[in-house]
């Protein structure tokens, strides 16, 4: 799995600057938000690779931490707040799907804004943890 999400998101990365050629117009989203998406994947897979490290150097392990979930909370709030609507007819949320229609993306905004806010409490957490382990301060990793 490693090796899976780092290529997806160097796929994903390499999309959103150009080195792989595709049509503008199928983008959805800014440029900004695939390669900060990609970045997220492509950040799990290191934190995958460098996890057995993590309590020789939990500073280390928790800056990809950080930025990873920070930017997942950039790419929710802006789905929620700035994206351009309307969603087409729905959100699935694993097997479950809401239902939204055409012109309602009321339902769709309020989810990303409340999955974009719990992202960013992590985010926070994670920079606080960073902090704390880049000064030699006792950290948590466990949780």
């Amino acid at each position: 799995m490693k090796l899976v999400f780092a290529a997806a998101g160097l796929a994903v990365m390499s999309l959103a600057v150009g080195l792989i050629p595709a049509d503008p117009a199928r983008f959805l989203a800014p440029r900004w938000v695939l390669f900060v998406f990609g970045l997220a994947f492509f950040l799990a897979a290191v934190l995958m690779f460098i996890g057995k490290h993590r309590l020789l150097h939990p500073a280390l392990y928790m800056f990809p931490a950080a930025v990873m979930s920070s930017s997942l909370a950039s790419v929710f709030l802006w789905v929620a707040i700035w994206s351009t609507g309307p969603f087409k007819g729905g959100l699935a949320i694993g097997p479950v799907v809401v239902a939204t229609g055409e012109s309602n993306d009321i339902v769709p905004r309020v989810l990303f804004g409340v999955v974009g806010a719990l992202t960013c409490f992590i985010a926070a957490l994670a920079w606080y943890r960073w902090w704390r382990a880049l000064r030699g301060l006792p950290v948590d990793l466990g949780s």
